[in-house]
């Protein structure tokens, strides 16, 4: 019961915790431009000095929901601007991860070729995606 407790409280006092975190106007923008693969929007939110290292509520970083959702040109941007390809969320998802589950191919490629790998133990040639050929 001690486990549970823990495994469902400490996520939510983090989950909290970044809601409360004070974020720039920008860096709130850039989040929202990301979900709604606003190219254009993006690129003004990073001259404003929006970072791309921001996060949404659930811990995931501006990589991770541009791969998820496919765009390969804020994929590309963002790593242009020194994204790190391998970062974890909360729930240890990568953008490798995210893209590979939602069968986005071509941004699964552009990953591995900027150094991004699969999870621990799987083979880095083998981390291949499913939905879409």
């Amino acid at each position: 019961m001690k486990y549970l407790i823990i495994a469902i409280v400490i996520p939510m006092i983090i989950l909290i915790a970044n809601i409360c975190v004070c974020q720039s106007k920008w860096d709130i923008k850039i989040i929202e431009a990301v979900e709604d693969n606003n190219l254009n929007e993006f690129k003004k939110c990073l001259t404003k000095g929006a970072s791309v290292t921001n996060k949404n509520r659930m811990g995931e970083n501006l990589l991770t929901i541009a791969a998820k959702n496919g765009n390969k040109a804020i994929v590309n941007e963002l790593l242009n601007n020194n994204a790190n390809v391998n970062y974890e969320d909360y729930f240890g998802r990568t953008a490798l991860l995210a893209a590979t589950s939602y069968g986005n191919i071509e941004v699964v490629q552009l990953l591995k070729d900027k150094g991004a790998f699969g999870p621990e133990g799987a083979e880095k040639d083998h981390y291949i995606c499913y939905g879409k050929t």
